[in-house]
């Protein structure tokens, strides 16, 4: 019997909560640069304040704010350049007691540090832009003067030291996909390197007798078609950073079947295996029965979604436990594939997709990216985009419906402002020409039956930009 989808998903998250321990005991430090699209492993806080010194946000004058206040246009006030401070000098040391008529000031650039003023004099607090000064000459040509015309405020154009980051404040959390902006606040931070995750992962395997690569000629003397979930699923996954592999194509055979997905999984470590085809109830069927005599724990087939429906989840025990009890009944088992059993493998987490493209598609955004996301431990569904229904162009004046207790995943488009949403005409499942000019994934719940314009949906993007928040 078919199970609701929010069933699914708990289960979804239960296994990958009892297998996430052993796969996150594993990551890599790397170099931050090299972090970029990872997922981070651990709390990282800023170890100092920032910015470590008072400096100028403006190109200008430095002054003291107090001794400007009778600044006016008809009262302009002439102060005699002292020096000139750029982004990295060590401060001047400036009185700022009146000499020859005249108050001091500094020239500064944008980062300098303010310079430091004589023992118990006012410190120079503000920076006055260049455009709100006017240069003039003075009784010594070699001198600079400047006028002003109204008053400096207190921490005028001035960065105070500590108002970015304060020390312990928080730059990333772990489950968080790393972005160029936190490598930019690490390096502006002085940490070098990142715990991440290590990379999911994920062995891709395609049936069907029919099914040719996309590398490969046709053969004039055999009904062939072109596979084409291998190379998507790959593309989608790769994409968000995790390292897939595609075993191919496997013939419909339920031995063929065993051997390779056996075969593979004894020589490397999969967190996930993920088939298309083979999962219905079918002649050709044989996924289910498969994985059930190479010892797999079933935990779902068939679930209450459109399209999708047929999609099985279950977990392969790890490889050790599968040689003991399957290699001798099937034959699988090389001399040399023993080498390694004191390695330590969790089990492997296995999706039976459908075979038609766009529930595979479906299958692999509402499921399988789901589950590698809890193995992060965070959320299983990214957030999803609110907006209200327009129309189908399928129907007409714009009603849609679909059958009662059913989750549906329609591929459709949102709008620039993601605010309105449009269900495309077409929602076969074997057809890709409609999925080329869709922009999202449009989640119409079980209990919904029909969708009138107006009607409040949720959105999904069609990838989601990581697997991390």
């Amino acid at each position: 019997m078919a199970i609701p989808y929010s069933e699914a998903i708990s289960i979804l998250e239960e296994v990958a909560l009892s297998l996430s321990s052993t796969f996150s005991q594993t990551g890599d430090t790397v170099p931050i640069l090299r972090a970029v699209g990872r997922i981070c492993r651990q709390f990282y806080r800023s170890p100092i304040s920032t910015p470590t010194f008072d400096s100028s946000a403006m190109d200008g004058f430095a002054v003291c704010s107090s001794l400007t206040v009778n600044a006016s246009l008809s009262n302009p006030l002439f102060m005699c350049v002292k020096g000139t401070m750029a982004a990295g000098d060590t401060p001047l040391q400036i009185s700022n007691r009146v000499i020859d008529g005249c108050l001091p000031c500094v020239e500064i650039m944008t980062g300098a540090q303010f310079p430091n003023s004589g023992l118990d004099e006012p410190s120079f607090d503000a920076c006055i832009k260049i455009e709100d000064t006017v240069v003039v000459g003075g009784p010594d040509i070699e001198a600079r003067y400047i006028q002003i015309i109204k008053p400096a405020q207190s921490n005028q154009n001035r960065r105070s030291a500590g108002s970015d980051f304060e020390v312990g404040e928080l730059i990333i959390s772990p489950g968080t996909t790393v972005k160029p902006h936190h490598v930019m606040a690490l390096a502006a931070l002085g940490i070098r390197e990142m715990s991440v995750f290590r990379k999911p992962r994920v062995g891709i395997l395609s049936t069907g007798s029919e099914l040719l690569s996309h590398k490969d000629s046709m053969n004039e003397d055999r009904v062939q078609v072109r596979d084409c979930n291998g190379p998507y699923l790959e593309a989608v996954l790769s994409g968000l950073g995790i390292e897939a592999t595609n075993f191919g194509i496997v013939n419909d055979s339920s031995t063929e079947f065993q051997v390779e997905l056996s075969q593979r999984l004894l020589a490397e470590p999969y967190d996930v295996v993920v088939t298309t085809g083979a999962v219905s109830v079918g002649k050709f069927d044989f996924v289910r029965a498969g994985i059930t005599a190479m010892g797999a724990e079933l935990h779902f087939h068939k679930l209450a979604i459109r399209p999708g429906h047929p999609v099985l989840f279950a977990t392969i025990p790890h490889w050790p436990k599968l040689q003991k009890n399957r290699a001798r009944n099937i034959n699988l088992i090389s001399s040399s594939s023993g080498d390694n059993l004191s390695v330590t493998r969790s089990n492997t987490a296995f999706f039976g997709l459908p075979g038609n493209p766009i529930a595979a598609a479906v299958c692999l955004r509402f499921l399988v990216i789901p589950y590698l996301r809890s193995l992060h431990s965070v959320p299983l569904l990214d957030k999803p985009i609110p907006a209200t229904f327009t129309h189908s162009p399928s129907t007409s004046p714009g009603t849609f419906t679909k059958p009662f207790g059913l989750q549906a995943f329609w591929h459709g488009n949102v709008s620039a402002e993601r605010s309105e949403v449009t269900i495309s005409s077409d929602q076969g499942s074997n057809k890709l020409r409609p999925l080329l000019s869709a922009n999202c994934w449009v989640s119409i719940p079980p209990q919904c039956g029909r969708l009138e314009p107006g009607d409040l949906i949720e959105a999904f993007e069609m990838y989601p930009p990581s697997l991390g928040l």
